[in-house]
């Protein structure tokens, strides 16, 4: 593991992701002088919280505490946790027939460990995913034509059902059941995962008929039912999701004109994207705004709860072959390697400038093997590890975000503390050629003393030459892969 920056003692902090600078010679700057907004670290979220069996069990502040994460949405951590009964509802409440109001029906233990980690040993907020996590199934009945699907199919009771998601959240946040009073680490319930996933895994009705028009009526209707009932009992929390598979908008046009004609409004809408073009995401939510605020929902808050970058190309058509798997794991472009980590630095630097009110990072397994992780296969953090972390430093360093100029290939984002003692700057571009990158930073006294670490496909933060004269922040970039730059002035 490299060096630890927010160790080392400074006046001001900036760090530099460098992507790739596509025009030469262009003028970029920061003026810390001059202030444009409050940072937002709702939107430096993720999949990742405490873990009971294996990746980083018993290693949690170590590895995910220098991240500075804001929140964990609890989704698929019953696949990373395998021979535990952990958040899925069919595992807290497994046998439908009981009474949801006797608490003796319930196995809440697991998951009671689990997010005492994530709330009180990491601090970290819960976004908690009802429902299922996904099921990726090929089974089919004896002389079937279909794939049958065991979890992700809807309730047979949706009375029952949404009474045992009443006696979950309960658990959580009154008390019910010996149970928590976590309401304020705990205020976002998100009903169901991608229920428009073709061709319905994760959503097919009781039939288990595949005919995906009938799966999203039937979703609709039992979403708004839901989505009532849980607003009437909690009016403290927030209910809404349905995690849509990509930004699918005639699907969330359909859910919202339901929850228009049942007079329920969803306290959020969430979806996932994973690209590995920046603007693709970030101009995701401005189009989502448009949607709710069309059918009505202008208070209903905007969340993106799974993003990642992903290899160019056919990506998903690839994901289970041998090339792919090379692909994924190669340290430049993989999704563990720089060019991810340095395009998630990015997105999180865009985020912050945009309507969206969370995201979350994707996964939630640990490992390399897991394709989304934060982990190699040693155990060592990977390069999008870095990333994150580097940019959890900065928002550690600066709460204020101030005046920055860049260009679409080369962004900046800089940010001073209250008192204006520290500053940080990410300028980050995408896989630029060899040269020096050139920063004009005004706020920042000429005499300050520069130290630099360095993360790129070689070194994990660690120390590197740097300069500043003249207002100028001048750095060398030896090869064509992406880079970041973290740099502190004293």
């Amino acid at each position: 593991m490299g060096s630890d920056p927010m160790k080392t003692k400074m006046s001001f902090l900036v760090v530099v992701a460098v992507i790739g600078l596509s025009a030469r010679g262009a003028e970029f700057y920061a003026d810390f002088g001059e202030v444009v907004g409050k940072v937002r670290p709702e939107l430096h979220g993720s999949g990742m919280g405490g873990q009971l069996v294996g990746g980083i069990s018993g290693r949690e502040p170590e590895l995910l505490g220098p991240l500075g994460l804001w929140g964990a949405r609890t989704h698929d951590w019953a696949l990373i946790n395998p021979g535990q009964r952990i958040c899925d509802t069919h595992f807290v409440f497994p046998l439908m027939h009981l009474d949801p109001a006797d608490p003796a029906n319930y196995f809440f233990g697991p998951t009671d460990e689990i997010l005492d980690r994530t709330v009180n040993l990491l601090g970290q907020n819960v976004l908690y995913r009802m429902g299922t996590s996904i099921e990726s199934v090929n089974s089919r009945r004896k002389g079937g034509a279909n794939p049958r699907y065991y979890n992700s199919v809807e309730p047979e009771d949706w009375e029952k059902y949404v009474g045992a998601l009443e006696g979950i959240i309960r658990h959580y946040t009154e008390g019910w059941a010996n149970g928590f009073k976590w309401g304020e680490k705990m205020r976002y319930w998100e009903l169901w995962n991608e229920p428009n996933d073709r061709p319905g895994g994760s959503w097919i009705v009781k039939s288990q008929n595949p005919d995906q028009k009938l799966n999203n009526e039937r979703f609709f209707e039992f979403f708004v039912f839901t989505l009532g009932r849980l607003k009437a009992r909690f009016p403290d929390l927030k209910f809404g999701g349905p995690a849509v598979c990509y930004r699918d908008e005639g699907f969330l046009r359909g859910l919202l004109a339901k929850c228009r004609e049942a007079g329920y409004a969803p306290d959020f809408i969430s979806w996932h994207n994973y690209s590995c073009a920046p603007d693709m995401m970030l101009g995701e939510p401005a189009r989502i705004r448009a949607i709710c605020d069309e059918y009505g929902f202008k208070q209903t808050e905007l969340m993106i709860n799974e993003w990642h970058y992903i290899t160019p190309g056919n990506f998903w058509g690839q994901f289970n072959t041998p090339a792919a798997t090379a692909q994924h794991v190669d340290p430049t472009t993989g999704l563990g390697g720089i060019n991810s980590a340095v395009y998630t630095i990015q997105v999180l630097c865009g985020l912050q400038a945009t309507c969206l009110d969370q995201a979350y990072f994707y996964g939630c397994g640990y490992t390399l093997g897991s394709n989304w992780g934060i982990l190699k296969a040693d155990g060592q953090p990977n390069k999008v590890y870095y990333g994150l972390k580097a940019f959890g430093s900065a928002l550690a360093v600066g709460n204020t975000i101030v005046k920055s100029q860049g260009t679409k290939d080369v962004r900046l984002f800089g940010v001073v503390s209250g008192d204006g003692a520290r500053k940080a700057l990410l300028v980050s571009a995408f896989k630029t050629k060899a040269g020096e990158i050139g920063v004009d930073v005004k706020g920042v006294a000429p005499d300050a003393k520069v130290s630099c670490l360095l993360l790129d496909d070689k070194h994990d933060l660690v120390s590197y030459p740097a300069t500043f004269a003249g207002g100028k922040l001048t750095l060398r970039k030896s090869d064509d892969h992406s880079v970041a730059f973290l740099v502190t002035f004293e």
